[in-house]
């Protein structure tokens, strides 16, 4: 949020992936200067992960990909040192955004893959029906989404952010 004022940048999108949604959904919240929201997997908490099947993580990666996502994973949390990974971790598991979710008018796209849904899946992911908030479905991919169709991603951030400027 500092970055934003430091720019001088009085309206922005924010996006997230993952945890990183997240991060976005907090940020949202807090940066007057937030406009749109786009989570590509964004969950309102931890607890939202049970909605999909255990072929969803890595669904539709290649090996490849499979094991550069586990390589960067695994940077990530033994360089943070396991003390200050223990409390990020804590943080994730005591987040909840389903009051901002139901209460906000921000323009918000949420962005999922298919793979290992199940019918429940969008009832228990807790995603408020406001005609701001649009969910997407993307067929044939997991929760990498990005990765394995990012035109489509970016084709849907597009419009998203075309159609909510016109609102």
């Amino acid at each position: 949020m500092s970055l934003l004022k430091h720019l001088r940048i009085e309206q922005t999108a924010i996006m997230g992936h993952s945890l990183g949604g997240m991060v976005a959904m907090a940020v949202a919240q807090q940066a007057q200067a937030a406009r749109e929201l786009i989570l590509l997997e964004g969950w309102n908490s931890l607890q939202a992960t049970s909605a999909f099947g255990a072929e969803h993580h890595f669904g539709g990666l290649s090996e490849e990909s499979k094991a550069l996502v586990k390589q960067q994973f695994s940077a990530v949390s033994n360089g943070v040192g396991k003390e200050h990974w223990a409390i990020f971790w804590r943080s994730v598991e005591e987040f909840s955004a389903e009051k901002f979710r139901k209460e906000t008018r921000m323009p918000i796209l949420d962005i999922y893959g298919s793979i290992g849904c199940a019918p429940s899946t969008p009832e228990m992911l807790q995603l408020p029906h406001h005609l701001q908030q649009k969910i997407c479905w993307l067929d044939g991919t997991g929760h990498y989404l990005h990765k394995q169709k990012p035109e489509m991603i970016a084709n849907h951030c597009r419009c998203f952010l075309a159609h909510s400027d016109t609102n």
